[in-house]
């Protein structure tokens, strides 16, 4: 009706253009109406007044920076798309609308606002008049005003700012140092003096390859008093192998990477550590940081994705996996789904998206339906399996691969030039001779069809009998017909293939044919026995010979079966001395199958012969000896074919024998290398995504398609986005967290704090960065530095703020505890895998083999049975990968290595953006007493003893060993004292030398070494980085 009106009124208004307007301006205006029409009339209330009103009354709650209810009213999509409660504008009817029907108070005790005055009346009617006429919601404002933007300073892009000019011009070395100086000298504070070089290469290599400098490199450092040899040292360490193993290992703990499922059965997943060197390589390689991640989230969708490609998306499936009988595997897929977008959020957006999976985010402006929107990208994928080759593999293959090939080109060339030259000639011979000895069977026509055990035989027209109705355990079928022939020396019985499987009607196709007899009915009621002298089969099954039905035994254990030949037709011969068949007798034949277990045919085909030919047992196909039957000139394509390849498959010898060989030489082929490599791919036909009503998996709500994040800038225009898009929209330059939310984890990996305290919430909750000019910048120069963290971190690394020395001072105490200004480095305890790593190394005992399936240390019994009924098998390594690096200890989610959890090690199964850094007296009793820590000091202790030199001099070999720094005199004298002190406790006791040496007849001057090494690995400076 409303519609009605704003027509007619649109034509009074023409018709008024025409009387008070001369016609020659009347047809622009016009223009102009037909241009705006009514649609702008109702396009003006919305922008001059409902707009405004949303935005003074609504907006603060349901806008730019908050969705309260998951709505948000500043925006076309989302308004119209309404809340976690469905829609609240219904277009044309306001009493339906929930919109109006709140702000108007309608129903007791829901109103909007929920406190304070309701909107003024004239506001009320404006709202009830625009949803009245249409809702009509103008383009221009479809997305919002521009200023209307988020005022989280996370959710603004971050722009590139000119480092701050400072008081101090001679202590910066980058822009990094600006920033950090700049706030220091407003704070009134000086920065720290650059760190010893002891301690600067100790930390580096800490911090770069997570294990401590050999004394040597150390005494090279300190000798070497060029300009730029810390920029050597910095760039000798990012090009180690170590470095991807140390810095993997960080990656490894964001992708909650485990060598098990979880759950109650956790079982072994025995290549996922394929994946995990995947990470340490790419890393090795600098990879930049965009193709990296993209290739994890979305790799197998890359165009022409190779192998590595698609093994990048093993990222996916270190999610848990439920094994469990009885288990709703929908609901884990969805848990699974779910897990990879919470994932894929703190990692690479630092929002922790997961808490909008049952309701609106209560914080951050993330709504329950963006949520299945974003999760609608993970939902279309499947779990796969493929062969990742490593490169050294790979390219032996194809050197293998490639000779193969060219074999096999000469053997098929041998087997083409005989078949075009030769046995063709052989073949004509083959038919002359042959064609004088073709038995000439005749189908043997059945008259009369009998079964025991409720079978139902039927014959066609072309002799093949089939078996219907019931399929007993046994079954005799008994055939009656007769035949044209004069005399009777033999009967042909073939299997014919009633299903996909065989010709029997066992559960697995095959059957068991225990006597085979026929026998002649004479006109005068007599009968008389066809006798077989022989019989002969195309294929007997192992002790079910053919023989045996024959044989006049009719046991269960005796018979003519045909496995594994089952899926073919297969042929039995019986042969007989001649017999004379009168004009007017019968031919009864009976089958007998008495093995059980429903082993009995389901379709045969009889035949008979007075053939005397001594071919009779020559089983050539009924089909062959039709064509051969045919003149050569008269033969159809068909026919020769038939007979081509019959001849070359049991007659022509040399032809065989050059098949076999091209056979045989194609079992050789060399088999594509590699372990199995867990993987998702695309669905061909997608899933559907629905919202789950308060994250219930069964409670479907709306439908909804993939979408991203309203609060971040828009996904590029696509028809319907998939999860490559979803990768490149989180990598595209105007979203504002990737690269900061990068950049800051790996500060806090080289700070031991990120500048962004909270690295997986940068949302509302989250901190507010102590530089965040800095961050800005390190953003910034991530994205221009081509996405290469190893360029990054050595920029990091080369400022003077990462060089200072980390001493606590005073005068910071009470302004910055924390040192959250960074007028000093920081000094924490190394992680779980870098105690362990460094207490090997300093024994000598660490190998730095790369790559491999994962390794068990020594696990006490008890611990192992912890698992789900004792099913954890926890085999020690031995040898070399007994000692290999932390990085490659298996994981097992429902039983962790207990010397790893005791350091702080990550909760396998939930990403970790952070690991706590605790300190126990648990963590004193594992360095004193854990297998790996004592066989460390056992070790160390040895070198120690075997080091030339005065004891002074051994222990300072052993001091440097583990502390890679010069020893001090008061430090030598009490370890001096301590050896001669447990060298005389030794002597005092002589069975406890064997029992610290761990050998028989160990002396007390290499236990009281070993008492001594156990020392210096127990020192808090030992496990510390500086």
């Amino acid at each position: 009706m409303i519609h009605k009106l704003l027509w007619i009124s649109f034509v009074l208004v023409i018709k008024f253009l025409f009387i008070l307007i001369p016609k020659s301006k009347v047809f622009f205006f016009l223009f102009l109406l037909v241009l705006l029409g009514p649609n702008k009339v109702r396009g003006d209330l919305f922008s001059e007044s409902v707009y405004p009103i949303l935005r003074q009354n609504c907006f603060e709650c349901h806008g730019p920076d908050k969705r309260k209810g998951g709505l948000r009213l500043d925006r076309k999509r989302e308004a119209m798309l309404g809340g976690d409660s469905g829609p609240v504008i219904i277009a044309g009817d306001s009493l339906k609308s929930s919109l109006y029907k709140l702000i108007a108070n309608i129903e007791d005790g829901k109103q909007m606002p929920p406190k304070g005055d309701l909107l003024p009346s004239e506001s009320i009617a404006t709202i009830k008049q625009w949803i009245d006429s249409g809702a009509v919601w103008p383009t221009s404002l479809a997305d919002g005003l521009k200023e209307l933007q988020p005022k989280h300073w996370a959710f603004q892009t971050p722009k590139r700012p000119i480092p701050p000019l400072i008081q101090n011009k001679l202590w910066p070395n980058n822009a990094i140092d600006n920033f950090v100086l700049s706030k220091l000298e407003k704070e009134g504070i000086d920065p720290s003096p650059r760190a010893k070089k002891s301690m600067l290469i100790r930390r580096l290599s800490f911090d770069l390859l997570g294990i401590p400098p050999s004394a040597e490199e150390v005494r090279q450092f300190l000798q070497n008093n060029s300009q730029d040899s810390y920029i050597q040292l910095v760039d000798k360490l990012i090009a180690s192998d170590a470095f991807g193993e140390h810095w993997g290992r960080f990656w490894l703990d964001k992708a909650r990477y485990a060598d098990s499922d979880g759950y109650e059965k956790d079982n072994v997943r025995p290549t996922a550590w394929v994946w995990r060197d995947w990470v340490i390589d790419a890393i090795n390689k600098d990879i930049p940081y965009d193709q990296f991640s993209i290739k994890q989230i979305a790799g197998d969708m890359l165009p022409g994705a190779d192998v590595n490609e698609q093994l990048a998306t093993g990222f996916h499936r270190n999610t848990l996996h439920n094994t469990e009988g009885g288990t709703d595997q929908e609901e884990f897929r969805i848990k699974a789904v779910v897990d990879r977008l919470s994932t894929a959020g703190s990692i690479w957006l630092g929002l922790t998206i997961g808490c909008a999976e049952c309701h609106t985010h209560k914080y951050d402006p993330i709504t329950q339906r963006e949520f299945y929107e974003m999760m609608a990208f993970f939902n279309t994928s499947n779990d796969h399996t493929i062969q990742a080759p490593n490169d050294e593999e790979l390219s032996s293959f194809k050197i293998l691969n490639e000779d193969w090939n060219k074999s096999k080109k000469k053997i098929e060339g041998d087997l083409d030039s005989y078949l075009k030259n030769e046995a063709p000639k052989k073949q004509i011979d083959w038919e002359k001779d042959f064609s004088q000895n073709i038995p000439d069977w005749s189908v043997f026509a059945a008259k009369e069809l009998v079964s025991t055990g409720k079978v139902e035989l039927s014959a066609d027209s072309e002799g093949v009998i089939r078996a219907g109705g019931e399929n007993p355990d046994i079954a005799t079928y008994t055939i009656v017909g007769a035949t044209s022939l004069k005399k009777i020396t033999g009967f042909r019985l073939t299997t014919v293939k009633v299903n996909k499987k065989g010709a029997g009607r066992a559960d697995n196709g095959n059957f068991v044919i225990n006597q085979f007899r026929a026998e002649l009915l004479l006109s005068n009621g007599k009968t008389q026995p066809i006798p077989f002298k022989a019989v002969e089969a195309s294929h007997s099954q192992n002790n079910f010979d053919v023989g045996n039905t024959i044989d006049g035994k009719i046991g269960s254990n005796s018979g003519w079966a045909v496995s594994p030949k089952i899926n073919q037709d297969n042929f039995a011969i019986f042969a007989s001395n001649p017999i004379s068949v009168p004009l007017d007798a019968k031919i009864r034949i009976t089958i007998v199958q008495s093995h059980g277990k429903k082993h009995t045919l389901g379709g045969l085909r009889l035949e008979v012969t007075e053939s005397s030919s001594s071919s009779i047992f020559n089983f050539i196909p009924s089909t062959v000896t039709a064509a051969l039957n045919v003149s050569v000139n008269n033969r159809s394509e068909k026919q020769i074919a038939i007979i081509h390849n019959w001849f070359l498959s049991n007659v022509d010898e040399q032809g065989e024998a050059l098949q076999k060989k091209l056979n045989d030489h194609i079992k050789l082929a060399p088999k594509y290398p590699g372990p199995k490599a867990n993987v998702v791919i695309e669905q061909s036909k997608r899933r559907k995504t629905y919202i789950h009503v308060r994250g219930d998996f069964l409670r479907k709500g709306p439908e909804v398609k993939p979408g991203t994040l309203s609060v971040l800038h828009p996904l590029r225009s696509i028809k319907e986005a998939n999860r490559l898009d979803f990768s490149k929209w989180i990598f595209d330059s105007k979203n504002p967290l990737t690269s900061r939310v990068s950049v800051n984890y790996i500060w806090q990996n080289l700070f031991g704090s990120g500048l962004v305290k909270t690295v997986d919430d940068f949302g509302v909750r989250g901190d507010f960065p102590s530089h965040p000019k800095l961050l800005d910048w390190l953003a910034n120069e991530l994205q221009r530095l081509n996405w290469s963290r190893k360029e990054l971190i050595r920029i990091i690394v080369t400022s003077e703020t990462y060089q200072q020395s980390s001493s606590v001072r005073g005068d910071l105490q009470v302004n910055d505890a924390d040192n959250r200004w960074l007028a000093r480095q920081n000094r924490f305890r190394l992680s779980a895998e870098g105690v362990r790593d460094t207490q090997l190394y300093a024994a000598g005992l660490l190998s730095l083999r790369k790559y491999g399936p994962s390794i068990r240390p020594p696990l006490p019994s008890d611990i192992a049975a912890l698992g789900y009924a004792n099913s954890v098998k926890w085999k020690a390594s031995t040898g070399e990968n007994k000692y290999r690096r932390g990085v490659y200890i298996h994981a097992q989610r429902t039983v962790p290595y207990p010397m790893l959890t005791t350091f702080d090690a990550n909760d396998t199964s939930v990403a970790c953006m952070r690991r706590e850094n605790s300190n126990t007296p648990l963590q004193a009793l594992t360095l004193l007493n854990d297998p790996v820590f004592f066989e460390s000091a056992q070790a160390l202790g040895r070198l120690m003893s075997e080091e030339t030199g005065s004891l002074r001099q051994q222990i300072i070999y052993g001091f440097e060993r583990c502390l890679s720094r010069p020893i001090t005199n008061f430090e030598i004298s009490r370890l001096m004292k301590f050896y001669e002190d447990q060298k005389k406790l030794i002597l005092a006791t002589p069975q406890s030398a064997e029992k610290i040496t761990g050998i028989k007849g160990g002396t007390s001057n290499l236990a009281a070494f070993i008492s001594l090494a156990r020392v210096i690995l127990n020192l808090d400076e030992t496990v510390t980085r500086e």
